[in-house]
């Protein structure tokens, strides 16, 4: 598709789609460009980038604006910077006056936050910098979204952090990493190469589980972020924010974004009754310290994931069942109260009635990458989704071996171990009544998103300019 395709097909949304619909208009349209630059999910880099909200922001190469209605909502003034006259004009017809728009020619003050895509820009990226150290103020911030590859980085003469988003700065869920926290296996689980073809030792290696990088740059000491996990494909009022920040030592929050304050907060709850829960034996919560925003503890270990799917790999498949049933065991003998079907369940699940136990208070997502093992401790941590009515334990246990395989596809004989281990659990029978269950859960927390989740664009398989537009003109009668 040529530029003047592209172009017409944004022109197209930006006069006759109202503002409202235009992120389901994208996946309407079925074409890949469109969904990229026009999605609400889209636009999660620039949280990361506003860590906190700036006054005056200039972006550098706005394009068509997806990030510059982002910056907008967070920031106090935007100016976008665009060379191309036929982006500038897009822009302006997409963000209107929630933005200053100048030619690139025209930037002469200076800002407190520098946000510049940079990503076609072919020059070395230490030129870049230092063409765009000068526009920050005293207590200022400049990213760089860049292409430039791990030497070019190295050799810049400035004091930069550089991250790793993954798996990619304009789609739905989006982890940021940096060297110091780079992903595990099972966060990788969105990324082809690795589930097909198990390299991940070489993706870590170059970094190529990404494609660009952001290069962050302070004129003030701030406290170092090592990663970051933004959940924005759910309901609006369960998005956070996931990051783990380093001063004189190592802590993680969970921000709320607008809407989502309440489920932060209920997290306190959480803490305090799993602990009772588990009271007593070798699992361990997380623990807390302080509430506003909710953060933690930084636990070291390893992930009981890789403990299992290492064992596995090396051949020691036994001593991984064990873990697994391990963690069954525990979850059983806890579960002293009888299931009965509520309001509460059926609302999220569906329905569903069974002959089973259940623990007092439950954590639904205690999968195995959200167990630390340290010392003989099995610490839990990330538990958001935690539910005070009666869930069937083997429904949770059923979810940490059923993700265990899902995010470890290649791992050997998978589908005759995972089929070993549902029987010798005792849940063979119900394995197709608890996928019920956790679709019915997903559709739950993704709300109106799971739409545009399920649409064969992010799988790839868009449509060109012409079968966009005629997908458009149908849909919207314009």
């Amino acid at each position: 598709m040529t530029d003047k395709e592209r172009y017409a097909l944004f022109e197209y949304i930006y006069l006759h789609i109202d503002p409202s619909d235009r992120n389901r208009a994208a996946y309407t349209a079925r074409n890949n460009d469109v969904t990229d630059e026009i999605c609400y999910e889209s636009q999660n880099i620039v949280y990361f980038a506003c860590d906190r909200r700036y006054h005056d922001v200039l972006e550098i190469n706005s394009g068509v604006g997806c990030f510059t209605e982002k910056l907008s909502e967070l920031c106090d003034n935007v100016f976008a910077a665009e060379s191309d006259e036929d982006l500038l004009r897009l822009n302006r017809l997409r963000n209107g006056d929630k933005a200053v728009y100048l030619n690139k020619a025209d930037m002469t003050r200076k800002y407190d936050l520098v946000f510049a895509d940079m990503t076609c820009d072919e020059r070395d990226i230490g030129d870049v910098l230092d063409e765009l150290i000068p526009l920050l103020r005293d207590d200022a911030k400049l990213f760089v979204l860049t292409g430039a590859d791990d030497a070019q980085l190295l050799r810049v003469k400035h004091d930069i952090r550089v991250y790793y988003p993954y798996p990619s700065v304009k789609r739905d869920l989006l982890y940021v990493f940096s060297d110091n926290r780079l992903p595990t296996e099972s966060e990788l689980f969105f990324c082809p190469e690795t589930c097909k073809s198990g390299r991940y030792e070489d993706l870590m290696k170059d970094h190529s589980f990404c494609d660009v990088r952001a290069v962050e740059l302070y004129t003030k000491k701030q406290d170092i972020c090592d990663y970051c996990k933004f959940s924005v494909m759910r309901r609006e009022d369960m998005r956070i924010i996931t990051g783990i920040y380093r001063q004189d030592e190592i802590y993680i929050t969970k921000t709320p974004l607008e809407k989502s304050v309440g489920h932060t907060e209920h997290m306190v709850l959480s803490f305090e009754r799993l602990s009772k829960v588990f009271e007593g034996s070798f699992i361990d919560v997380n623990r807390m310290t302080a509430a506003s925003p909710v953060t933690f503890e930084y636990v070291r270990g390893t992930e009981l994931f890789d403990l299992i799917t290492g064992h596995i790999r090396s051949g020691e498949v036994q001593t991984a069942k064990e873990l697994i049933y391990r963690f069954a065991s525990v979850l059983r003998s806890r579960a002293a109260y009888r299931f009965v079907p509520s309001e509460g369940f059926s609302a999220i699940f569906g329905d569903y009635d069974d002959d089973a136990y259940s623990l007092e208070y439950t954590d639904i997502d205690m999968c195995f990458d959200n167990i630390i093992v340290h010392d003989g401790i099995w610490t839990v941590t990330d538990y958001e989704f935690c539910f005070d009515f009666t869930i069937p334990v083997d429904f949770v246990i059923f979810r940490a071996v059923f993700y265990l395989f899902q995010k470890a596809e290649k791992l050997p004989g998978r589908a005759t171990l995972k089929k070993e281990i549902y029987e010798h659990l005792g849940i063979s029978g119900r394995v197709s009544a608890f996928y019920d269950l956790e679709l019915r859960f997903q559709r739950y927390i993704e709300g109106d998103v799971r739409f545009q989740r399920r649409t064969a664009v992010i799988s790839g398989r868009g449509t060109g300019y012409r079968q966009a537009l005629k997908r458009l003109r149908t849909a919207y009668k314009t």
